[in-house]
């Protein structure tokens, strides 16, 4: 699940201040929806996340810590299949696929650098929420 960015520049001083920032959180329940598809290569296939009132108070605290378009059609959800993938195959997918849990804890967070012409993601850093 993204929370904040992108960021164009992580320095030491980014992850200590968002080290210092998430030792106030807790592990955040997650409460998950449904199953969804579109016709996005990033959001092929995915469970959908409900914008919670804790989320979303994570997410302002990472903006005032460095800021980013906190405005933007925040959409949050847990990836499953990236891709080009048919509607038909997608459905199909969902009808076939186990039911998920109705909801997930979330006890970590990490700073990726996301590559998106190589398709490539690597972990910078990650933090534990206490």
């Amino acid at each position: 699940i993204t929370l904040a960015g992108p960021y164009i520049n992580i320095d030491n001083l980014f992850e200590v201040s968002i080290n210092n920032l998430l030792k106030k959180f807790p592990p955040l329940i997650l409460n998950l929806n449904n199953y969804s598809f579109e016709n996005n290569f990033y959001t092929s296939f995915f469970i959908s996340v409900e914008d919670s009132n804790n989320l979303k108070n994570l997410r302002a605290e990472i903006c005032n810590c460095y800021p980013f378009d906190i405005n933007v059609n925040y959409v949050p959800h847990i990836s499953l299949i990236y891709g080009n993938h048919s509607q038909r195959n997608k459905a199909l997918l969902i009808s076939k696929i186990k039911p998920h849990p109705s909801n997930i804890i979330m006890d970590k967070i990490s700073v990726v650098d996301v590559n998106e012409k190589k398709r490539k993601w690597h972990i910078l850093k990650s933090f534990e929420l206490k």
